[in-house]
């Protein structure tokens, strides 16, 4: 039986196919790695989205608010004024 040799040339080829490998990995991992950083950001994003919208409404909410108290306000000085008047024709 004789062993069949391993031609050099299939060596050094796998040889070079592992030092390209080894060359391109942190290429791999960079572009990894970059992958990840852009599902972070974008999941960054999307979490800033959702917390402006409730902020918006909030602010929203806050100034309809203030409207609210002013329009209540106003009413009640037109209700006094009113008063005030009724009051006014009564002594007359």
């Amino acid at each position: 039986m004789e062993i069949a040799e391993v031609p050099e040339e299939t060596s050094m080829e796998e040889h070079s196919r592992l030092q390209e490998a080894e060359h391109k990995a942190p290429e791999r991992q960079e572009a990894i790695m970059m992958e990840g950083r852009a599902e972070q950001e974008s999941a960054a994003e999307q979490s800033i989205q959702e917390i402006e919208l409730p902020t918006a409404k909030i602010s929203e909410l806050q100034e309809l608010l203030e409207m609210s108290k002013e329009l209540k306000k106003e009413v009640q000085r037109l209700v006094e004024a009113l008063n005030s008047a009724k009051n006014h024709k009564r002594v007359n």
